[in-house]
This record gives structure tokens, sequence and C-alpha cells, in this order.
């Protein structure tokens, strides 16, 4: 046995999960022959099959039946919601609630009557989006994992 440290597997399922997106959501195949996406990414067909194995496993890709064989898979069918939103391709909640929460900043502001109230409010919302939609939506979701003991 190695005392070498083993390898971040997200290196590759990443490419993977993001080439299978393309694949299936941008692209529209409807079936996917894992086969190509792992010549497409220089992947060796027994990393690629664990890779989507890994991935089938943890709820990110569906296949349309198993091939025979550990190292085997079926036809990539298509991706779920998890792995869109892994892949970057679909917000995730925390997308969604920082959206939210700029949005009615500034619906809040434009409908204050009182000026310095507004004024308040429109500070609130230029420093949240000037923060940056993805730094909140990273601190949502950290806060969010925190409080499900989580993190």
């Amino acid at each position: 046995m190695s005392d070498e440290p083993l390898p971040f597997l997200w290196d590759v399922d990443s490419r993977v999960l993001t080439a299978i997106v393309r694949a299936t959501e941008v692209d529209g195949e409807d079936f996917l022959n894992a086969q190509a996406i792992f010549t497409q990414l220089g992947v060796t067909a027994a990393d690629g099959a664990r890779s989507v194995r890994r991935l089938v496993d943890n709820g990110y890709v569906k296949t349309a039946g198993d091939a025979p064989g550990r190292n085997a898979v079926g036809l990539i069918s298509g991706v779920t919601e998890r792995g869109l939103v892994r892949s970057g391709a679909w917000p995730s909640d925390a997308d969604r609630l920082a959206d939210q929460i700029i949005a009615a900043l500034a619906e809040a502001a434009e409908n204050e009557p009182e000026p310095e109230r507004r004024s308040r409010l429109q500070r609130a919302a230029s420093g949240v989006a000037g923060v940056g939609r993805d730094v909140l939506a990273e601190t949502l979701a950290a806060i969010a994992t925190r409080s499900m003991g989580m993190g």
C-alpha cells in the first residue's frame, strides 16, 4: 500500500459532468455514449466509467440501464437538478435567494415614500449588489449549511 496522497477525484468527475451537461442540455442529445465523452476529454474508459458511476451514485447523472461489468456504463440519459446546479448550469437555492434579496431591497427603496429611509434602502441594495450575487449566494449557502449542523 502506498503512502502517496489519494487523487482528488472531483477533478475528473467535474470535467465529465460538465461534458455531459453540455451534450445533453446544450447540444440536445437524448442519449449519450459515454465513451465519446471520455475520448473527447482524454480520459481512459476505466477512469471515465468510474467517474460516471460516482456521478450516478451521488445523484448527478441518470443512465438508461446498466451495462455489464464493474467499469461499464449504460447510456447516459440526462442530468439531475443536482447535477445542473453543481455544474453551474442552473442556479442553486442560495443563488435564487440572493437574487430575491437584491430585488426586494431595490423594490422597497423604489416604493419608500420617506426620503431618509429610501436612501438607506438604496444604499443597502447597492451595497448588497456591489458585494456580488456570487459572494452573497456563497455566504447564504454557508449560513444554511451551518444552521443545519453540516459545517
